[in-house]
């Protein structure tokens, strides 16, 4: 979870950055962002909605 996605690119970025100093050959970065503007939405809701489904 992030507040914005300058903040998640420069996490990517910095994650990426330590596999190249590992001296990792090929890096695949691979995201899917739900970006919802409707309403309010956090991981713990999530959480706590698929808790609630599962009962």
């Amino acid at each position: 979870e992030a507040k914005s996605l300058q903040e998640l690119f420069d996490l990517m970025e910095k994650a990426n950055d330590k596999l190249v100093q590992m001296g990792v050959k090929r890096i695949i970065t691979s995201i899917r962002i739900d970006m919802r503007l409707d309403k309010e939405i956090s991981m713990q809701s999530k959480l706590s909605r698929v808790r609630s489904d599962s009962n």
